[in-house]
Order: C-alpha cells, then sequence, then structure tokens
C-alpha cells in the first residue's frame, strides 16, 4: 500500500509505501585468506560459544593454524553467505569418508531474520554439486533455534547422542 504525500522530506511531501517486502539478496562464496579475521570474531562471539561442544574461547594463534589448514583441505568446504555483499554467516561442511557434518553460525547482526534456514539450504544446493555424501548436523538440545532452522532446511532426527558430555541431536539431511 502507498500513501500519499504522507511524509514531509526536503521541503516536499513524499508518498510512503507500507507493508514491503525487503528484498535481500544472498549470495554464498567460499572462504578465503581475508576471512581470517572475521571468522575468528564469529567463532568467539559469546552466542557461537555456548552453542559450540567446546565451548572455550578460541586462541587467536590456534586459530590462525586451523584457517590456514581449513584453507587447503581438500575436506572441507565453507562458504561465507552474504546478504546484500555483507558477510552475514558461515556454513561449513566438513567431509571423513562418504560422511559430511555440517555446521551453521550467524553474525549477531543478522540473527533472528529467518536467515539460517536459507544459508542451510542454499549450501546444501551448492554442497551437492560436487558431493554425494550424506550431510549430518549435531546440534545441541538446548539450541533451539538451529534445530528449528535445521528442520525447515530439510534436516530430519536421526538419533539421540553425546559428544563432549552434552546432550545433541544428530540430524540428516533428507534432500
Amino acid at each position: 500500500a502507498t500513501l500519499l504525500d504522507h511524509c514531509l522530506f526536503q521541503g516536499k511531501f513524499k508518498n510512503v509505501i507500507i507493508h514491503s517486502k525487503v528484498l535481500r539478496k544472498i549470495v554464498l562464496r567460499s572462504i578465503n585468506q581475508k576471512d581470517v579475521n572475521l571468522i575468528y570474531q564469529w567463532s568467539n562471539d559469546p552466542v557461537t560459544r555456548q552453542n559450540s561442544f567446546n565451548s572455550d574461547p578460541i586462541n587467536y594463534e590456534d586459530h590462525i593454524k586451523w584457517f590456514q589448514n581449513k584453507l587447503k583441505d581438500e575436506n572441507s568446504t565453507y562458504y561465507i553467505c552474504e546478504v546484500n555483499a555483507i558477510p552475514a554467516g558461515l556454513v561449513r561442511f566438513d567431509t571423513s569418508g562418504d560422511i559430511t557434518t555440517i555446521g551453521i553460525l550467524i553474525d549477531e547482526n543478522f540473527r533472528g531474520k529467518k536467515l539460517a534456514q536459507e544459508f542451510l539450504q542454499a549450501s546444501c544446493r551448492k554442497f551437492r554439486q560436487k558431493s554425494d555424501n550424506q550431510i549430518f548436523a549435531f546440534i545441541k538440545k538446548e539450541n533451539i533455534a538451529s534445530l528449528k532452522s535445521f528442520q525447515k532446511a530439510d534436516f530430519v532426527l536421526d538419533s539421540a547422542t553425546k559428544i563432549n558430555n552434552f546432550h545433541a541431536l544428530k540430524y540428516v539431511y533428507s534432500k
């Protein structure tokens, strides 16, 4: 709906559009060397640490070593998820044999915007272009937001398990 001549802006009345859907362009790209500090920042975010199976803060030097190894690792595929050209999250795929594990983190400024489902679906479609492996997600039972996001992104509950003494749920991608 449009409200005609509703708002005074720079001395002129302007139309105002209400109930419009904000368009967001989501782009996935592979991580690169320039992402090292961004991913370090995201990984040490308090909510990310709380929802991880190892909740200890990450040491920067350890992160640098880990990051360099992931850049070279053919069994790791990491996508930066951008919204309107702004990095908003990371989806990772780590493969061992014919099994792949997926994980996600969302920048604190983009949480609560229903992006996780879109990031997961787009990332799985892109990953499927290179691999037919089963994709598993392991999520802490109390991480309700992630549980809902994975369910909406076509993951189905496989089983309950324990990881590092945390109760977790194992989900499998169903497409």
